[in-house]
């Protein structure tokens, strides 16, 4: 009848990039909802974009033995919502950490936690924000301050409603919306391979004739089995994009700074380099937190304050300073404000200082010329250095 989409989520070229790396084993059946979004977050944490099929296959026909349907996907789906005092177990197992009633009390008052309620369950909350809890409590722990979470909540909302669970990872109820959707997106990826493209537009036609034919039992097995199988891709890369932005809080990032460099290994999850300062100040959360600041490990920018948020050796300080690439980052804000600074001190120019003037005053012109020399000349400089110390012994020498 239909191909049942096996090459199509083999080769995800088209959607992301190609991985071949290690899955979970799954033992049996996910027995309700709770044990089912445990099953994805390490899915997730494993294998970020899809278990292989064969697993997938297994779940899906243990479902259908067990509860004659399969496992509902709806970790960011808000119709459906995990009871409240359930949050407690599934948070702790996702996060790692012990997530108690006074954690979940503490959230709750500090308007970081906001229970919502539907026809079947009076008070709950969206299954990611299991994921979310431990999260919290942990930036919490860490000096966190609730305006700079309740920010960084206000996000992750508008990121499920408006990206996560929106246009092409919307929430779908019917198989062949699910699958006609995943093929036509496959279509607009494969606009240069004039072959597999055709490939596309075949099987796009035959889905579309298929949906309002009457089919065989075996045909309608076929259909559920392949829009289950485009559900869980779909739900992997939900959790795989949320990730992105948890990681970055836990490395003691903002959750809105850019980065030149980004990766995700097996091992090692997302790792961040090269920090983007034009883009990260011109972020419409900038405007949103202006008076959080930005955070990087250990700092918190304000403006062009700089606040330590632990004590630094002058080697820690200057590490950060390089690592963090500050003096691009108040390059990038005087850019933004229309200011003129220093190029040495980075303190504002003068007012009607003339359009070639660089340097506050001769101290820091001299300062700049040199660290030039330093930087151009490093040999030279440090031979000048060991005389300048002999010239200073042979004083202290003569003066005793």
């Amino acid at each position: 009848m239909l191909p049942v989409l096996q090459s199509d989520l083999a080769n995800m070229s088209t959607r992301v990039a190609k991985l071949s790396m290690p899955v979970p084993s799954i033992g049996g059946y996910p027995n309700d909802r709770i044990d089912f979004i445990q099953a994805m977050a390490q899915w997730s944490k494993e294998a970020p974009m899809i278990p292989d099929i064969e697993q997938l296959d297994r779940v899906f026909d243990s479902a259908l033995r067990h509860a004659q349907q399969p496992p509902a996907t709806m970790v960011f789906d808000k119709r459906y919502l995990l009871p409240i005092d359930h949050l407690t177990s599934l948070a702790t197992n996702e996060g790692g950490r012990t997530v108690t009633e006074d954690d979940i009390a503490r959230l709750r008052e500090a308007g970081l936690l906001e229970a919502m309620s539907n026809a079947e369950v009076p008070l709950g909350v969206p299954y990611y924000v299991a994921s979310r809890t431990p999260l919290l409590l942990s930036l919490l722990d860490d000096g966190f301050s609730v305006p700079e979470l309740k920010s960084y909540v206000a996000f992750e909302e508008g990121y499920v409603d408006n990206v996560l669970a929106a246009d092409e990872l919307a929430y779908l109820d019917d198989d062949f919306d699910v699958l006609i959707r995943h093929v036509e997106l496959s279509v607009e990826g494969h606009y240069d391979d004039v072959e597999r493209r055709d490939q596309d537009e075949n099987q796009l036609r035959q889905l579309k004739a298929a949906s309002s034919m009457c089919l065989t039992e075996e045909s309608k097995l076929s259909i559920r089995r392949s829009a289950w199988r485009v559900r869980v891709l779909d739900e992997s890369l939900r959790v795989h994009f949320l990730e992105e932005y948890h990681a970055k809080l836990r490395a003691g990032f903002s959750h809105f700074v850019h980065f030149e460099r980004k990766s995700w290994t097996l091992n090692h999850g997302f790792e961040f380099s090269d920090l983007c300062w034009d883009s990260t100040l011109s972020s419409p959360w900038m405007e949103h937190d202006s008076d959080c600041g930005i955070r990087v490990p250990g700092i918190r920018l304000v403006g062009d304050q700089i606040h330590l948020l632990r004590l630094h050796t002058p080697a820690e300080y200057q590490q950060a300073w390089n690592t963090r690439r500050l003096e691009t980052y108040f390059a990038a804000l005087a850019r933004l404000n229309g200011e003129r600074r220093c190029a040495h001190c980075l303190k504002s120019l003068p007012e009607g200082s003339a359009p070639r003037r660089r340097y506050c005053g001769e101290t820091c012109r001299n300062a700049a010329k040199q660290r030039r020399y330093r930087r151009n000349s490093p040999e030279a400089a440090f031979r000048n250095q060991q005389r300048y110390y002999a010239s200073l012994m042979e004083e202290t020498d003569a003066a005793s």
